[in-house]
């Protein structure tokens, strides 16, 4: 076991000096307050339950940006650090102009709240589990697909590092595009991978309870207590 300190792992990620000429089809520009980002946890100690791994950041929401222009990655480590915890408790709006959707982050705590059977907390459920995205950087359509260059250039330059540093019990993949290159990269984590609908998106409501159901049962035999 050892101590969790994420701005210290995520200094070096944020610092990542790559461009669009390793990583076709993302935007690295910490000066104009496009870093790499998009991470969190509460935990203190690893090993976690569950590393929750997304595809990649959408664009910097209104004045987020000046959250991390010109800061050093440590700075901007950090201030992601706290902006997440905001936008994961439905805290942005004393950031002027921010009117984001808040579907993501509460369908996400209200499902691991209920896998890890925690409080329905931010603060309690990413006591076990961290938040994380598969590339550290946004592209310019945040629904177009990711270069297979770039998934693996960020895979094997930070989010394996995250593996050993959180060694998580379980990868938790949101959508089916990150699921698809964890599994076929599974070799290299050695995690099981489990697929949750992304959570920007609703199950039906006739389906959820059931396939929740299933997949915490999948999940509980890989977590254990």
């Amino acid at each position: 076991m050892h101590a969790i300190k994420p701005a210290d792992f995520y200094a070096s990620v944020c610092g990542c000096p790559n461009t669009g000429s390793q990583c076709p089809g993302i935007r690295n520009s910490p000066s104009t307050g496009w870093p790499p980002r998009a991470f969190f946890t509460k935990a203190t100690a690893a090993p976690i339950a569950i590393l929750v791994v997304g595809k990649n950041p959408g664009h910097p929401l209104l004045n987020e940006t000046d959250l991390y222009r010109g800061k050093t990655p440590y700075e901007i480590a950090a201030a992601n650090v706290s902006y997440a915890e905001s936008v994961f408790r439905g805290e942005v709006d004393h950031l002027e102009g921010v009117r984001a959707s808040t579907r993501f982050h509460k369908n996400l705590v209200r499902y691991l709240s209920y896998f890890l059977d925690v409080p329905d907390d931010p603060g309690q459920v990413f006591r076990y589990a961290a938040f994380t995205n598969l590339v550290k950087c946004s592209s310019p359509g945040e629904q177009d697909r990711l270069q297979p260059r770039t998934m693996e250039e960020c895979f094997s330059k930070h989010f394996l590092r995250e593996v050993d540093y959180f060694r998580p019990k379980l990868l938790l993949a949101l959508g089916r595009e990150v699921e698809s290159f964890l599994q076929r990269a599974s070799w290299r984590h050695r995690l099981p991978v489990v697929y949750v609908k992304h959570p920007s998106y609703y199950y039906r409501k006739d389906e959820e309870a059931e396939i929740l159901s299933q997949l915490k049962v999948r999940i509980g035999e890989c977590v254990g207590d």
